[in-house]
């Protein structure tokens, strides 16, 4: 069953150095040249009386290693160049052996970390034998923890005197390195601890034109990827919003036909009813004619209705009960019959009527 509570310990600085690894081996031949060489530099150590130059590489079968001695000699190392001369953009790093630098690990409150060379600095007489002012140090997070109080914190440092003296005879032979770092001991390969113990004045002197240049690529490169990775994103995103916003505006113009179309629908049944009203009814002049041919001259009308083909009419005439075969001799009258009975007039020999009919349009036979 997997557990969610399983603590994950994450290698970010492995992860990276895997992640740009791959990144290095899909790069053109002169990137990745260009590439490494940022990572190529100049090793220098002493040790009696000389100095060991080591060229340190990520290239296969690439090589160099020299000695020069320590006493003061401004020429040597423009001569070595001159030799050399693919050393000359090299960044320099003065290694300290063990014995010459101390290292050790110590551990801080976590509100240290936002300023931790001052915390060093005002700690520095309790965590080490030392004065602020005897030392040059270099400090950085180790280890850190989420849910504790404290943070490990890996400190290195060299007294002042013996590593201002190193860079006095370093500058004696016409070298000036740009990083001061300490091998990690207990190992074989001696590798750097990758700190900088370089006095302040030394790192304000100007640096290396090349590796400025190529640091200014890589940021470059590494930018130009994740726009590579975030334009095509956005660009999907303006796309759709594009087409949201087309849709919407197609979507406006078709309700619009739409609402038309009902519209002239129902125009169009209101006059299909019209048509069908005129076809099957005959007009009001038409129903008023046959009216006074078929009504005797004798016989009046007192109330005349009509209403979507049905008449009503009322009236007087001496005999009411004929005027049912009167109106249904006419064409144009069906389904006739009395809606009341027939009454008689007081004092007259007339009878009032009300009569129903049904009003159809004649046959044009019939007219």
């Amino acid at each position: 069953m997997i557990r969610l509570d399983t603590k994950i310990n994450l290698d970010l600085r492995g992860f990276l150095h895997w992640w740009g690894a791959q990144l290095l081996a899909v790069m053109p031949e002169a990137v990745k040249k260009m590439v490494a060489d940022s990572y190529d530099f100049l090793e220098v150590s002493e040790s009696d009386d000389q100095f060991s130059l080591q060229l340190v590489t990520s290239e296969p079968g690439r090589e160099f290693s020299h000695i020069l001695p320590n006493t003061a000699n401004p020429s040597a190392w423009d001569g070595l160049l001159q030799l050399n001369p693919e050393l000359q953009d090299l960044p320099l790093v003065l290694r300290l052996n063990i014995g010459q630098a101390l290292y050790q690990v110590v551990s801080l409150p976590i509100a240290a970390e936002s300023n931790l060379h001052q915390v060093i600095g005002f700690e520095m007489e309790r965590l080490t034998p030392f004065k602020i002012e005897e030392v040059y140090y270099d400090a950085r997070t180790v280890e850190k923890k989420s849910g504790l109080n404290q943070f490990k914190v890996g400190l290195v440092l060299t007294p002042r005197k013996k590593l201002d003296s190193m860079l006095e005879r370093l500058a004696g032979v016409g070298i000036h390195p740009g990083r001061v770092d300490v091998i990690e001991s207990g190992t074989q390969e001696k590798s750097l601890l990758h700190y900088n113990l370089l006095p302040d004045d030394n790192n304000k002197k100007p640096g290396n034109r090349r590796r400025k240049m190529q640091g200014m690529l890589i940021t470059l490169l590494v930018s130009l990827i994740i726009a590579a990775c975030a334009v095509p994103a956005y660009m999907k995103d303006s796309y759709i919003d594009e087409l949201d916003s087309k849709v919407r505006k197609e979507k406006r113009v078709a309700t619009k036909i739409l609402t038309l179309k009902k519209e002239a629908e129902a125009i169009l049944r209101e006059t299909d009813a019209l048509l069908t009203r005129k076809t099957n009814y005959p007009d009001m002049v038409e129903l008023l004619s046959e009216l006074t041919e078929r009504i005797p001259n004798n016989t009046w009308l007192t109330r005349f209705n009509y209403s979507n083909g049905k008449l009503q009419i009322h009236g007087q005439s001496p005999q009411a009960a004929n005027m049912i075969g009167i109106l249904e001799d006419s064409p144009m009258f069906t389904q006739t019959s009395f809606i009341s009975p027939v009454s008689q007039v007081r004092k007259s020999d007339m009878e009032r009527f009300q009569i129903a009919t049904q009003v159809t349009r004649r046959k044009k036979s019939d007219q």
